[in-house]
């Protein structure tokens, strides 16, 4: 799922440029209080054992600047030792995982596999709501797999018309007929 977005920058921009200038990079520099601090992390009270200490921070390229909650990956002329490399590997595979994302998005959605041929604020608009859409999607699959091991009886009550379209078929039949016969 798609938790935060920044959309309506033109497309010949740079993406460290968008991001030096966007809304989501304002919050997080800005709102510390909305990450635990990184004392909290050491342990959960509930917890049988101590957690590690962990902080929250977003991954970005190495085209970004390092800053407070940004982490870029290590130089290659740096990253010789295995902790550094172990670091980058985690920190690539996480970027495909975004990179896939966006492969997903213009896949079931053809209208981001070109320029979209609208104003710029409608096509903000535009891809905002695909993104919304995609969100949705993604719940309701969730939703659905979620649901397979569920009796049949439970399922009918989620989705009351699937499983009884040919009895409401019949109700609404009767209904309609009891109605014309009231009306003769």
């Amino acid at each position: 799922m798609l938790l935060a977005f920044d959309v309506g920058a033109p497309g010949r921009e740079g993406d460290a440029g968008v991001h030096t200038r966007s809304n989501i990079r304002t919050l997080i520099d800005n709102n510390d209080r909305l990450f635990l601090p990184r004392e909290t992390w050491k342990c959960w009270p509930s917890a049988a054992v101590p957690l590690r200490k962990t902080t929250v921070d977003v991954l970005v390229d190495c085209g970004f600047a390092q800053g407070h909650r940004f982490v870029r990956p290590y130089k290659r002329a740096r990253s010789d030792a295995p902790g550094k490399r172990r670091f980058n590997a985690k920190h690539s595979g996480v970027r495909r995982v975004v990179e896939s994302t966006f492969c997903m998005l213009s896949r079931r959605f053809g209208l981001l596999q070109s320029s979209i041929q609208m104003e710029p604020s409608h096509a903000a608009d535009v891809v905002v709501s695909l993104l919304v859409l995609h969100n949705l999607i993604l719940g309701w699959r969730m939703q659905s797999r979620e649901a397979e091991g569920l009796p049949s009886e439970i399922l009918r009550e989620l989705h009351p018309l699937e499983d009884r379209s040919q009895e409401v078929e019949e109700e609404v039949r009767s209904a309609v007929q009891v109605e014309l016969i009231r009306v003769d």
